[in-house]
């Protein structure tokens, strides 16, 4: 009999590792007490996250490519990014990382390919200044400045080819050029 509940409790252990194992090779966030995971993976979620009562954003979060490749890790404080963030190529090396510190910082985004996706800058977990996104072929897809996380000022898109495609004008968030208003 006690042979029988050692070797329960083994079996357990051994299948308690393995879940865990294998929730870490799949790169689901562990949330911390009083979260419960929320999003999910691809091709319904690009991310899965932690939230505490009420939807609030609390304790990691893991982005993914829409092939399922995990993108970045990283962490929330109250609902604002916080802590280091790390970006991974589509075979989980290691791109960059950047460090926010309630929801401020510099903020940088990689595609599964290693080449960047976007670069800006965070204040109080908004948007703020000029923000930049690539192709994955590395050339310029869109540039635009962002006030208080609202689109504002001068935006420009392009073609993976690197052709000038659109612009506008936006105060506020709103389009404010005439080709909006047609």
């Amino acid at each position: 009999r006690v042979v029988f509940v050692g070797m329960s409790r083994l079996f357990v252990a051994i299948a308690s590792m393995a879940l865990t194992t294998a929730c870490a090779a799949r790169h689901e966030p562990v949330c911390p007490p009083g979260t419960k995971l929320a999003g999910g993976r691809p091709p319904k979620f690009a991310a899965s996250w932690c939230e505490a009562r009420g939807g609030t954003r609390h304790g990691p979060i893991v982005g993914y490519a829409s092939s399922g490749a995990r993108l970045y890790e990283g962490a929330f404080a109250s609902g604002l990014f916080h802590g280091s963030f790390v970006g991974y190529d589509r075979d989980g090396r290691v791109l960059g990382s950047v460090a926010l510190t309630h929801g401020t910082g510099p903020w940088k985004l990689w595609h599964e390919n290693g080449r960047l996706a976007q670069q800006g800058t965070y204040k109080n977990g908004k948007k703020e200044g000029r923000w930049v996104g690539y192709h994955e072929n590395g050339k310029r897809a869109v540039e635009g400045t962002f006030v208080g996380g609202r689109a504002h000022g001068h935006f420009r898109w392009w073609s993976p080819d690197g052709a000038l495609i659109d612009e506008a004008e936006y105060e506020d968030g709103r389009r404010t050029d005439r080709a909006a208003r047609e």
